[in-house]
């Protein structure tokens, strides 16, 4: 079963490969079409071979995706990608925003399937309900970020293109530049509420666990850091009327800071959290 869930997350690596290129090439080209080819593909994809290496992997180990890297990684993306296609069904016009979430997405499964798929049994300390709390909205927290970034890329793209007076019809058919903004806006403040919830779930856990509400390790640290540049997008935006460039690119700026304290801190520095997401 753990061979045929590696050969449906390969699968869905290449194909997430190809949705990714139209996507770039639709955006490239001005042509709608392969943007809407690119999102079904995108959906197909999501919902066959990468649903199916997620559900015969967890057959497989017997617990849930988030043990090691490459776990993590691939529920990670689904999550993300279940967020955005939700969002462009509903919105359709912002499918576009796909040119700059599948690429991240497919790299995020390439890095994963380059780590160890290792079965690693869960540990008793895992074995709460806090572990479904606390994962569920790291995962959230995660899309709904991704999403405001892919959000604040087309904001950018529109607004360099009416700054050097293209005035394109295709980006003349996207939302606004101000509904581009809220919209950001409105998806940084569900990741960050998502966050908080996950930053308090992991506590009131690690108390049950080891002890200690707080430990200080590296991604503990991290998580909190993140989550004051989550406060700080919103308190500028609401505050100090932070709205346009500065907001999209201050979003660009928290996705990075955000794949950094989740993704790169484990192969860095040691800690609690890294034993396990470092392999």
């Amino acid at each position: 079963m753990l061979t045929l869930a590696a050969s449906y997350y390969w699968g869905a690596v290449v194909l997430y490969v190809f949705s990714a290129a139209w996507y770039l090439a639709g955006w490239w080209r001005r042509q709608e079409g392969l943007i809407t080819r690119a999102t079904w593909l995108t959906a197909g994809t999501f919902l066959v071979p990468h649903t199916a290496a997620i559900v015969l992997r967890w057959l497989a180990v017997g617990h849930g995706p988030y043990i090691n890297r490459h776990e993590v990684f691939v529920s990670d993306v689904w999550v993300g990608l279940a967020v955005f296609l939700a969002f462009q069904f509903r919105f359709p016009r912002l499918r576009v925003a796909g040119a700059a979430i599948v690429p991240l997405g497919a790299l995020l499964l390439v890095v994963g399937a380059l780590s160890t798929a290792d079965v690693e049994p869960l540990p008793p300390s895992l074995r709460s309900l806090w572990l479904v709390v606390h994962v569920g909205f790291a995962k959230l927290a995660f899309g709904s970020i991704l999403l405001a970034f892919g959000l604040s890329v087309v904001y950018l793209l529109k607004a360099w293109a009416q700054g050097r007076g293209a005035g394109s019809p295709w980006y003349e058919r996207l939302p606004g530049l101000a509904r581009l903004d809220e919209l950001g806006y409105r998806f940084t403040g569900i990741g960050f509420a998502s966050l908080a919830i996950m930053i308090l779930s992991g506590s009131v856990w690690a108390q049950e666990a080891w002890g200690n509400y707080w430990s200080w390790d590296a991604i503990e640290t991290w998580s909190l850091a993140t989550w004051l540049l989550y406060g700080t997008n919103l308190h500028l935006r609401a505050t100090y009327r932070w709205q346009g460039r500065r907001a999209a690119w201050l979003t660009v700026a928290t996705l990075v800071v955000t794949l950094v304290a989740f993704k790169g801190l484990a192969y860095i520095v040691p800690g609690a959290h890294v034993g396990y997401l470092a392999k």
